[in-house]
């Protein structure tokens, strides 16, 4: 069939379209404006099955059960929209509640007993201080859950609904503080980074990587390394002189490619790894009064820090803080981008959160979503409200970075919990202090917040964490039940 009917086409449909596969939804967007024979070619199955497949093989679209072969072109079609922008029936605009399409569950057992005991009745903000453990996580792909199991990590696959893989440390007696993850190889593989304090003393703290087989659920031990002894400089912006090891915690780790991170709680110390060269180095951040939150992509750390008066995003070339090979000041090297604005909610102690994905749309680009939000409700002099800030980061030719939206709501009052991340389509759950309840935001939308029907656990505990990309919420139901639902 030729491209045009009015006149003969230099160009076979077949290489047309796998001109096509290489487009970005925009770009195929732009093309089938061009004339009726190109809408209808790009408005075809073949081209969306491709589409989608590359975005299947780079775990960025949830297909747990099912092939894209089965879809229609509307269903392929919408399956796009979901993955890009979220459920339909998430965003504020929309005229019904929120829809589940489909529900699956997965027995647990010895599920964490905070998860039977902790009740909203009891205090709504218990959620809050509510750490990562006992709170499943979808790898993206939405094929497996990780699941830190009352000081176990295990990972359950939602195809074939069972355990296939439990941590062991590869000293005994560790046990699991945090983890993060990090998908490889096309999604045949997942390399965990895993917080560890040593069971007969908590203050002994080590980070082990390990790459997980997601073929034969085989696992290998990266790098084992214990943390060294927190050095803290005692001046006007440290806290009091305080046995350090005893109340060090391990918080906001991450993982990308060659590269480790993790936070030391509260003395804002930060211990980066490289896996591959086995070299660690460890870091002051600038201001033990400041909230900080960190991500990491390919070769480079970024920072989100927030005082009383300013809140900064800033990157750094993780090498080149390898390189430097002794504890520091973060402060003192110069960072490779950074961009500042202003903190008019003038929190004392706000809650930071700061999310990266990479992009469905282009390669070598990132998403980052930074949410600054009131921790302490109960203090009325300081101001109340919520900031929210979208980046855009680009890896070719060279590094960089911009803001895409920054919005101030004033008088919300939304505490998001530590162990919540923004999802790539910027929703986020988030407790509503004032009603006691779980809700979705849709950051791109506030401050219309998706209250009508966007309850994800009213009165009980039921805290669910989002998947990174697309329609599905993870989260605990009863005493021994993990629940996905997939949402319209």
């Amino acid at each position: 069939m030729a491209l045009a009917s009015h006149k003969p086409s230099i160009l076979d449909e077949d290489i047309f379209r796998r001109i096509l596969s290489f487009c970005s939804v925009p770009s195929l967007l732009t093309i089938s404006e061009t004339c009726h024979d190109f809408h209808a070619i790009v408005f075809s199955r073949h081209v969306w099955i491709t589409f989608l497949s590359d975005l299947h093989v780079r775990n960025m679209v949830n297909l747990s059960s099912g092939q894209l072969d089965a879809f229609s072109l509307e269903g392929l079609i919408d399956l796009t929209k979901q993955t890009l922008f979220g459920p339909k029936t998430w965003s504020p605009l929309c005229p019904s509640p929120p829809s589940v399409a489909r529900r699956q569950w997965l027995r647990v057992k010895n599920l964490d007993p905070r998860l039977r005991t902790i009740s909203f009745d009891d205090d709504p903000l218990l959620l809050e201080a509510l750490p990562l453990a006992g709170v499943p996580r979808m790898l993206p792909g939405g094929r497996y859950i990780m699941y830190h199991n009352a000081k176990k990590l295990e990972c359950y696959s939602l195809v074939e609904e069972k355990l296939v893989w439990r941590y062991i440390s590869s000293s005994a007696g560790d046990v699991v503080d945090t983890y993060t993850t990090d998908m490889m190889d096309y999604g045949r593989a997942v390399v965990i980074m895993v917080g560890l304090h040593y069971e007969g003393n908590p203050s002994i703290k080590f980070v082990e990587t390990v790459r997980l087989d997601l073929n034969s659920y085989v696992s290998q031990s990266l790098l084992y390394a214990k943390i060294p002894k927190p050095v803290v400089e005692h001046g006007p912006n440290s806290p009091p002189a305080l046995t350090i090891l005893s109340i060090c915690e391990l918080t906001r780790p991450r993982v990308c490619g060659d590269f480790a991170a993790i936070i030391l709680f509260p003395f804002r110390l930060i211990f980066i790894l490289n896996i591959k060269t086995r070299l660690t180095t460890m870091f002051h951040l600038n201001d033990v009064r400041a909230e900080y939150d960190i991500a990491l992509f390919p070769g480079y750390l970024a920072v989100l820090e927030t005082t009383r008066c300013k809140i900064s995003l800033k990157v750094w070339n993780t090498q080149a803080l390898i390189d430097i090979g002794e504890t520091a000041r973060l402060e003192d090297v110069s960072p490779i981008m950074t961009i500042p604005f202003d903190n008019p909610t003038l929190q004392k102690r706000p809650r930071v959160c700061l999310s990266c994905h990479a992009s469905p749309l282009e390669s070598d680009t990132y998403t980052l979503w930074a949410l600054v939000s009131t921790r302490d409700t109960t203090t009325a002099y300081y101001r109340r409200g919520t900031i929210v800030s979208k980046f855009e980061l680009s890896l070719c030719p060279t590094p960089a970075l911009r803001q895409t939206m920054l919005k101030y709501i004033d008088g919300e009052e939304y505490s998001i919990p530590p162990s919540s991340d923004i999802s790539y389509t910027g929703h986020v759950g988030a407790l509503d202090a004032e009603e006691g309840r779980m809700l979705i935001l849709s950051l791109a939308h506030m401050p219309l917040p998706s209250k009508k029907g966007g309850v994800l656990g009213h009165r009980n505990l039921k805290h669910g964490q989002l998947s990174p990309y697309g329609i599905a919420e993870v989260l605990t139901e009863g005493a021994d039940n993990i629940v996905v639902n997939y949402y319209n």
